[in-house]
């Protein structure tokens, strides 16, 4: 009876196919990502972050659940099945978010879990400000897990693609966002936890593109004006350089005062971006011409005559302004072609994105059968086409109104409508 005492009591382990919370062993699993942006707004450039209300669907295999088309995920104890601990990494502020499982079964019996998040969020995002104010900037959502790369894989969702929701777009003044979700992965490590495990990433970008109107007209078009006064101080006698001097240190002030109002609107960058090059640009023209007034006045005490103060003085202004034209052809030459390639590239992803979608409408259309003895009533064999091609979908919650998208078999009265 004494040694009976010492047998260490093992924790129960559930049997028949489900698998206990404890560290149950499994392969190395495949978990697919789909992003949904239901509202993008507040993209704020100074604090680089923006806002967002985004649904996120995570599916995996889940053989404990095979054949069990029974049960109900309503009541189901979660807890006691595999998950992939998934957590939004560049969320700061949560303020709303709701999570729901469905089960998905295909014709053999094998069982997938689907978990739908819904969150309405702050999230940061290293913005690229080097083309400001003609920059085109990646929002980025992004999914990790608390489980090493050996654990889990996350991957995209192939079989159905990420969507955008463009009439709820809230800085339409400001952006122009494209209507494609691009997905793609990396994988990183975490500073708290060894070195010698990585952690599969995947993240959900849309893409917006700054207008750039107000920049133009505002700030480029008002500093070009301020500039090109330098150049009128030529018109003051070359024998009054104090006249000519006051004139640019004053164009010179209002540059940099200017400069300190532009970067109020800018986070704290160690780069430079197209504003500050135009501005800096500016601001070393009329330090030139400064410095030309000063030496020019100084001429005819290096034994210089008068006349050839005079032709040195034409000379500096026609050279001036062709180097001053010279570098505008450049700076428009350089944004307008690097910003075209940019915008053809995502013109190209918007309408691949487009056709993957057009192509899943119409493969969902061809699973669309008549029910009843009406004419106008049919039935979608399944509404998830990545999950469904061929197979049979257990209807689940189709009277439950507080969320619509959770059935898997849908009534509708018109089918043309899906196109």
């Amino acid at each position: 009876m004494e040694n009976d005492s010492k047998i260490p009591i093992l924790p129960k382990v559930r049997v028949k196919g489900r698998r206990s919370v404890l560290n149950h062993p499994r392969e190395k699993v495949s978990v697919f990502i789909r992003y949904s942006f239901l509202k993008v707004a507040d993209i704020n450039t100074q604090k680089e972050q923006f806002c967002a209300d985004v649904f996120i669907q995570a599916k995996w295999r889940e053989p404990a659940l095979d054949n069990k088309k029974a049960v109900d995920p309503d009541t189901m104890n979660w807890d006691e099945y595999w998950k992939p601990k998934l957590v939004i990494e560049n969320a700061t502020e949560i303020m709303k978010e709701k999570k729901w499982y469905l089960i998905e079964f295909d014709a053999t019996g094998k069982a997938t879990i689907l978990q739908r998040r819904r969150l309405r969020a702050n999230f940061i995002e290293n913005l690229e400000l080097e083309e400001f104010p003609f920059d085109v900037q990646a929002l980025s959502v992004t999914v990790t897990s608390h489980r090493s790369d050996t654990e889990v894989e996350l991957l995209e969702d192939t079989d159905q693609a990420s969507t955008i929701q463009m009439d709820s777009f809230k800085d339409a003044s400001e952006w122009h966002l494209y209507k494609h979700v691009d997905i793609s992965k990396k994988v990183t490590t975490k500073e708290y936890t060894n070195s010698k495990y990585k952690y599969s990433v995947i993240l959900g970008s849309c893409f917006a593109v700054r207008k750039y109107g107000f920049f133009l007209w505002n700030v480029l078009l008002i500093m070009l004006f301020i500039c090109s006064l330098g150049l009128c101080t030529f018109s003051v006698s070359v024998v009054l350089p104090q006249n000519r001097l006051q004139l640019s240190f004053t164009l010179v002030l209002t540059i940099v005062a200017f400069k300190y109002v532009i970067n109020q609107s800018l986070p704290k960058i160690s780069y430079l971006t197209y504003l500050d090059i135009y501005v800096l640009v500016s601001l070393t023209m009329l330090f030139l011409i400064c410095c030309w007034h000063s030496v020019l006045s100084q001429l005819q005490e290096f034994g210089f005559s008068e006349s050839t103060q005079y032709w040195a003085d034409k000379y500096g202004l026609y050279s001036f302004a062709v180097l001053y034209v010279i570098f505008h052809i450049i700076y428009i030459t350089g944004i307008t072609v690097k910003n075209v390639r940019r915008r053809v590239d995502l013109r190209n992803a918007e309408k691949k994105h487009k056709a993957r979608v057009l192509a899943e409408s119409l493969e969902a259309a061809d699973r669309v059968d008549p029910v009843g003895d009406g004419p106008q009533s049919y039935r979608i064999r399944a509404s998830f086409p990545q999950m469904t091609r061929g197979r049979s979908i257990r209807p689940l919650d189709l009277d439950n109104g507080n969320s619509p998208t959770r059935s898997a078999a849908v009534i509708i009265s018109n089918p043309a409508r899906m196109m």
